[in-house]
C-alpha cells in the first residue's frame, strides 16, 4: 500500500498493495471500490462516509487489505471535523509511548477519532511516509543543526504544504549500576571509553569492573551520543539490547555497565520530590563537555535550557490542508493545558500505581522463623488500610537476602544481622537501610520426659558437634542422644556456627525450618534441637507460654555462671547468650514499605510481644502510690 492520487473529473482515490485476499471482491460490498489486479490498485470513486468504511472493513480480517481500506477512508472522508475523524501518524520508534499517550488524551476529549500510528526506525522513514502521503502527520528526532524550515525541505515535502514545530526535548540518558562508585563523566572520558581506550571503571576513578555498555543499535539516543562525541565504537565492549527496557534491566543486573535510554526510562530516577526517587535500580550519570564546565543530570529544567549537553529535539509535522483533524491535534499537543501536561507527566512522573505509606502493593520475602508474626503484621496492617496489598513468599535466611540483593523484593525480614560480604553488597546495591523491628533468641529445646534443665555454652557446642554423644554426660538419662537442626542457610543455624565457632555433626538430621524441627522434638524422648522464641507459645492462644510439647533449657555462659532461660525479658535485657536481633531491610524510596515499617516499629510490637518474641522498647509501667 502506498499510492494516493485524482484522475478524471471526479474524485478517484487508489491505494496500492500487493494482492486481494482470495474470493473477496469488494464491489459487491461497495460499489465504489474496485481492485485492479495488474496495477496492483483498490481504486474508490467518489468518497467513503463511516457507515461505508466499516461496511468494507467488515467485508475482511487481512491486513493488507484493511491498510487499503483505512487509507482511502482517511484521504477521501467527507466530513472530518475536530473530533471525528481518522488520523495515521508516522512516528519515529523511540517516541511511540509517548505518542501513545498523547493520543490517548486526545481521544478521551473528542470519543469520535481514530488513529493509525506506522512507527519508522528513523526520521527519514517518517519523512518518506509523509511526502507519499502514507500518514497526515510525523513525530521524530531531528537533528540540533537543523532548523524547523529545514526538517520538510531537507525530506523532499514541500513547506508551503506541511506545518513543523519542536513540541518537547528528550535527551539520550546514561545509566550505571547503582553501586558503580562514577557519577559524572565528561566527553573525553567518553571518547576514550566508547573506542576502547579505558576497560574498567577503575580508570575512571571508580571500582575494577570491566565496562560493558548495554544500547540499541538502531536506536536515535545511541546515535546521538556519537554523533555528538565524533567518535567511533569498540564493538568488543557493546551488547546490543531490543529495546531500552532490556536497556535497563542489564544495567540494574551488571556491576560494570553503562546505559544508554531515554528520557522516559529514568523519570523514577529523577522524580522530582526525592522521596519518590528511586536510584537503587540505577543511577544516572552528569555529564559536562569538558572537565572545566559543569556536570549536568538530564533533569528537564537542564534538558529544556540545553544545560544537558545531549538533549534531543522532538519534532511534529503536518500535512497541510489535507483535513481538519491534523491540524487540530498538533495545536492539542502543543499545548500546555492539553498534550505538553501529558509529556511532562510521561517524562516526570511514575505510570506506576500510585503508591503511598498506607497503599500500593508490597513484595516482602521472610525467612522461616518470621512466617507467624509476619503474617499477623500484614493482616492487622491490611485491616487498618485495606488499599495495601502484599505478596508474601517465605524462604531460608539466605534465600530473603538474595532475593533482596537481586530486587526481586522491596523488604526481607530475617532474624540476624548482615555478615562481611552481604553489608558490601549491600552499600553497592545502595539508597538501602535496615533497622532492627524485635528481638528473638536460639532458645535450646528437648522432650518434655527429658530430665535436663540446664546447660553451658560449652555444653551446647559439645552436643551438637557430636562430642558429647549421650544424656549421661550433662546429667540426664544414659541415652544416646537425637539431634536435630536447621539447614545451613537458616539464620538460627548460623548465629550458632557464628557464637559458638560450631561445626555440627554429620549425625544430625537437618530440616528447613524450626517448625520441622520442634514436631521432631515432640515425637522424640531424646531429641534436642532449637528452635524460636515463639515455638513455645500456645496454638490459638499465643499470649500464653506451652512447654507441654517441648522444654526450654536455661542457658549460662560458664559453669559456675547464671543459668537463664529464653524469656522475653531476659531476652530483652540481653542476659539471655544466645539472643539476636530481628531485621528488616527495605530500599529507601518506597513509600509504602516506609509505612509498614514504621507500622512494625509501633503498633506492630504488640504482634512480637503476644508472639513470644521481645520487642524493640518494653512500655515501662507507672505505679502511683497514695499516702495514708
Amino acid at each position: 500500500m502506498g499510492m494516493f492520487g485524482l484522475q478524471g473529473c471526479g474524485e478517484v482515490y487508489t491505494a496500492k498493495f500487493d494482492r486481494m485476499p482470495e474470493g473477496l471482491d469488494p464491489s459487491q460490498g461497495l460499489s465504489k471500490l474496485s481492485y485492479n489486479s495488474e496495477k496492483k490498485e483498490l481504486t474508490l470513486n467518489g468518497y467513503l462516509n463511516e457507515e461505508e468504511w466499516k461496511t468494507a472493513l467488515s467485508l475482511s480480517d487481512d491486513s493488507l487489505y484493511r491498510g487499503a481500506i483505512n487509507h482511502l477512508f482517511e484521504w477521501s472522508f467527507q466530513d472530518e471535523t475536530v473530533s471525528r475523524g481518522l488520523l495515521t501518524i508516522s512516528v519515529q520508534k523511540e517516541i511511540v509511548p509517548i505518542a501513545k499517550l498523547l493520543i490517548n488524551a486526545y481521544k478521551e476529549r473528542y470519543a469520535g477519532t481514530e488513529f493509525i500510528l506506522r512507527i519508522k526506525d528513523s526520521r527519514e522513514g517518517v519523512m518518506r511516509d509523509l511526502s507519499e502521503k502514507l500518514s497526515r502527520a510525523g513525530i521524530f528526532f531531528y537533528s540540533h543543526q537543523q532548523s524547523k524550515q529545514r526538517i520538510a525541505k531537507d525530506e523532499g515535502i514541500n513547506k508551503e504544504r506541511s506545518n513543523a514545530r519542536v513540541i518537547f526535548r528528550d535527551a539520550a540518558c546514561l545509566i550505571a549500576f547503582p553501586g558503580n562508585k562514577v557519577s559524572k563523566i565528561t566527553f573525553h572520558e567518553l571518547r576514550k571509553l566508547f573506542e576502547g581506550k579505558v576497560k574498567t571503571w577503575k580508570e575512571l576513578k571508580g571500582s575494577n569492573f570491566p565496562i560493558k555498555v548495554f544500547a540499541v543499535r538502531s536506536s536515535f539516543y545511541f546515535k546521538s551520543i556519537l554523533d555528538t562525541l565524533a567518535c567511533g565504537v569498540d564493538e568488543t565492549i557493546i551488547q546490543y539490547c531490543n529495546d531500552e527496557n532490556e536497556v535497563v534491566e542489564k544495567t540494574k543486573e551488571s556491576k560494570g555497565a553503562l546505559g544508554i535510554v531515554g528520557l522516559s526510562n529514568v523519570k523514577y530516577a529523577l522524580a522530582v520530590k526525592k522521596e519518590n526517587r528511586d536510584t537503587t535500580s540505577f543511577k544516572v550519570m552528569g555529564v559536562a563537555s569538558s572537565s572545566s564546565h559543569p556536570f549536568y543530570k538530564p533533569y528537564q529544567v537542564f534538558v529544556l535550557r540545553k544545560n544537558y549537553p545531549f538533549y534531543l529535539d522532538v519534532g511534529f509535522l503536518n500535512l497541510n490542508n489535507v483535513g481538519k483533524l491534523p491540524f487540530s491535534f498538533s495545536g492539542f499537543v502543543k499545548s500546555g493545558n492539553s498534550g505538553q501536561s501529558m509529556i511532562f507527566l510521561c517524562c516526570a512522573q511514575s505510570e506506576r500505581k500510585e503508591e503511598t505509606t498506607t497503599s500500593g502493593t508490597l513484595k516482602i520475602a521472610g525467612d522461616f522463623p518470621s512466617k507467624l508474626y509476619l503474617e499477623l503484621l500484614i493482616a492487622e496492617f491490611v485491616r487498618i488500610w485495606p488499599l495495601a496489598e502484599f505478596q508474601t513468599q517465605y524462604v531460608s535466611t539466605s534465600q530473603a537476602i538474595k532475593a533482596f540483593l537481586n530486587r526481586e523484593v522491596d523488604m526481607i525480614i530475617i532474624s540476624r544481622g548482615l555478615n562481611g560480604d552481604e553489608k558490601i553488597m549491600l552499600i553497592e546495591l545502595g539508597s538501602t537501610t535496615v533497622q532492627k523491628v524485635a528481638t528473638d533468641a536460639v532458645s535450646i529445646a528437648v522432650n518434655p520426659k527429658n530430665p535436663v534443665k540446664k546447660l553451658t555454652l560449652e555444653e551446647v557446642k559439645n552436643i551438637f558437634s557430636g562430642s558429647i554423644k549421650n544424656w549421661s554426660e550433662v546429667g540426664g538419662k544414659n541415652a544416646e542422644i537425637k539431634l536435630f537442626v536447621t539447614d545451613k542457610n537458616d539464620a538460627q543455624r548460623q548465629i550458632l556456627e557464628d557464637s559458638l565457632n560450631l561445626s555440627f555433626s554429620k549425625a544430625a538430621l537437618s530440616y528447613p525450618s524450626f517448625t520441622e524441627v520442634k514436631k521432631e522434638i515432640e515425637i522424640e524422648e531424646h531429641a534436642i534441637g532449637y528452635v524460636s522464641m515463639a515455638a513455645f507459645r500456645k496454638e490459638g492462644t499465643p499470649s500464653e507460654l506451652d512447654t507441654s510439647l517441648i522444654k526450654m533449657l536455661s542457658i549460662a555462659k560458664k559453669k559456675d555462671g547464671y543459668y537463664v532461660p529464653p524469656r522475653q525479658a531476659y531476652v530483652y535485657n540481653g542476659d539471655y547468650p544466645l539472643s539476636h536481633a530481628v531485621n528488616c531491610v527495605t530500599f529507601k524510596h518506597g513509600r509504602l514499605s516506609k509505612g509498614f515499617t514504621s507500622f512494625i516499629q509501633r503498633e506492630g510490637q504488640k504482634v512480637y510481644s503476644r508472639n513470644g518474641l521481645a520487642p524493640i522498647k518494653i512500655p515501662s509501667v507507672v505505679i502511683n502510690f497514695k499516702e495514708y
